[in-house]
């Protein structure tokens, strides 16, 4: 019987002078010509040898490089764009929702506690209420006990809800000065509007598909809606 050597070939050259093992003839192989044919079998080094011989490694040459790094560039250019877009309107539309979210959150406390909640713009240094600027300053909702319209510690006026301050380049302001500052919920469910408030809110003051409004009726309700759908033409 043939011995093997352990070694593996590193070439074909040496891989030519191994000699196989060659089983005699069998009738259950065959050729397509149904005569005999000997099985020739390679060790399994000299096999996993052959493989590497035979298929090699092969890494990316300097223009696959760089075309890879152009096409990759190319799909940043065009995504990075759209992405920052997207975030904008998600952003504006969190906002929103959170805003008429509050507004109903009031109503259903004032319900509950038998007294006056207010929903108002947040001073930006403290919890309380401030009269300038717009609503991206944050909010506060606030049980108002004593019905004076301000946070000043009265036995049951509890600070119910605070939202801070929204991103930089976000406008949010009211159409009317019934909403532009604060909007009191009374003990019946009913709000402080004598007619239908609204409120818009832009990013970059920017009144496009992205600016979303909200409106506020008298018995309470806010609804959050396209900027374009609320008879506003520009951010407020």
């Amino acid at each position: 019987m043939t011995r093997f050597t352990s070694a593996k070939p590193s070439s074909y050259a040496a891989f030519s002078q191994i000699q196989p093992l060659i089983l005699p003839s069998t009738p259950f192989i065959q050729s397509s010509a149904t005569k005999p044919v000997n099985l020739v079998i390679y060790p399994a080094s000299i096999r996993r040898g052959l493989f590497l011989v035979v298929t090699g490694n092969k890494g990316f040459t300097l223009l696959e490089l760089i075309i890879i790094i152009a096409i990759l560039g190319i799909t940043a250019a065009i995504a990075v764009p759209g992405l920052s877009t997207m975030i904008s309107n998600n952003r504006i539309s969190s906002n929103a929702s959170d805003f008429a979210a509050a507004l109903q959150f009031a109503k259903a406390e004032a319900v509950a506690r038998l007294n006056p909640v207010i929903v108002c713009k947040k001073n930006a240094g403290s919890t309380g209420c401030i009269g300038g600027g717009d609503w991206s300053q944050g909010w506060i909702v606030f049980s108002d006990d004593n019905g004076n319209g301000g946070v000043d510690g009265g036995a049951n006026e509890a600070i119910l809800l605070v939202h801070d301050a929204l991103n930089s380049r976000i406008s949010f302001g009211g159409s009317t000065t019934e909403v532009d500052s604060s909007i009191t919920f009374r003990p019946s469910g009913t709000s402080s509007v004598t007619t239908t408030g609204v409120l818009i809110i832009c990013n970059d003051d920017q009144f496009d598909s992205s600016a979303r409004g909200i409106l506020v009726t008298i018995t309470g309700r806010g609804s959050v809606m396209k900027a374009s759908d609320t008879g506003e033409g520009a951010c407020l």
